[in-house]
C-alpha cells in the first residue's frame, strides 16, 4: 500500500536524524523542518551534510527535474529526493539520462531508491508494494519501454533481498523512536 506524503517524509527524517546539517528544500521539503532538531536545519551557505528537495522526475545518471534553486545541492555530500505523486503514474518517475552521474536518494510512497554508479537501485519497498509495481510505473502512460541503462539493462534493479520499509508495532510506520 503506498505511504502517505507525511509517511514519506517522516522516513526521510529518520534518515537525516544522525546527520549534523541538511539544507531543505522548498515546498514538500520543509515540512520536514517539523520532524527534525531545530540545530539541524542549517539556510547558510557552505558544506552540509545533506540536502533535500522535491522533485517530479529523476534520471538514471542523477539528475533532478524540476531542478533544485542554484547552490541548494552543490555543496551537500548527499542529496535526497522526495517524491509523493509515483503511484498515480502520470509520468515516468525514473527517466534515461546522459552526462556524469550525481548520486542521489529517492524516497517516494512506493520505495526509497539509490541512483548511483551501480545505476537505480531499490532499497527499501513500502509495505504491500511490489518491485513489479514499482518496475511498470516508470513506462507511464506515454513512454513506450522502461528507460535502459548504456549495456541495455533497466535502469532499476530490485535485488532479491530488497527490505521492507518498517512498520512498527503499533501500526504507524516510519515512526522516528
Amino acid at each position: 500500500m503506498p505511504l502517505t506524503a507525511d509517511e514519506v517524509l517522516t522516513r526521510v527524517a529518520r534518515e537525516l536524524r544522525p546527520l549534523r546539517s541538511v539544507r531543505l528544500g522548498p515546498g514538500l521539503p520543509e515540512r520536514l523542518s517539523a520532524l527534525l532538531p531545530r540545530a539541524l536545519v542549517t539556510r547558510r551557505p557552505g558544506p552540509v551534510d545533506a540536502c533535500v528537495v522535491a522533485a517530479a522526475q529523476v534520471s538514471t545518471t542523477g539528475a533532478v527535474a524540476p531542478e533544485p534553486p542554484r547552490g541548494l545541492c552543490e555543496s551537500a555530500r548527499r542529496t535526497l529526493v522526495v517524491m509523493c505523486d509515483v503511484a498515480r503514474g502520470a509520468a515516468p518517475f525514473l527517466s534515461a539520462g546522459t552526462g556524469r552521474l550525481r548520486p542521489v536518494s529517492l524516497y517516494c510512497e512506493l520505495a526509497v531508491i539509490d541512483v548511483c554508479a551501480d545505476g537505480a537501485v531499490v532499497r527499501e519497498l513500502a509495505p504491500g508494494v511490489s518491485a513489479r509495481q514499482v518496475q511498470a510505473l516508470l513506462d507511464g502512460p506515454a513512454a513506450p519501454a522502461a528507460p535502459r541503462g548504456a549495456e541495455g539493462a533497466p535502469a532499476l534493479r530490485v535485488p532479491a533481498d530488497v527490505a521492507e520499509m518498517r512498520v512498527l508495532r503499533d501500526g504507524s510506520r516510519h515512526g522516528l523512536a
